[in-house]
């Protein structure tokens, strides 16, 4: 939950992959994505982080994109759609 509110605010991320977060982060697009345990994969973050603004901001602007498909708005949608398709099945 900590990741999708993070990218409704804009924020691009920095995790790890494990579970479903690489479903939800995807590298060189609205984050970045680290093995666990492999703290020395931050080093090549924090150097594009810090010299390159003008990319954090534009996964920061996907992350917020990407966000609202996950918003309760658009879940409600979703169901919506497929019970109205599953009751209207023969």
């Amino acid at each position: 939950m900590a990741i999708l509110e993070a990218m409704s605010a804009g924020k691009p991320i920095i995790s790890t992959s494990v579970g479903g977060i690489p479903s939800v982060v995807r590298p060189n697009h609205n984050g970045w994505l680290i093995e666990p345990g492999k703290i020395n994969q931050l080093d090549p973050v924090l150097d594009q982080i810090f010299t390159e603004p003008d990319l954090v901001s534009s996964y920061g602007l996907n992350a917020f994109v990407d966000a609202k498909q996950f918003h309760v708005q658009a879940i409600v949608s979703n169901l919506n759609t497929i019970y109205t398709e599953l009751l209207t099945t023969d």
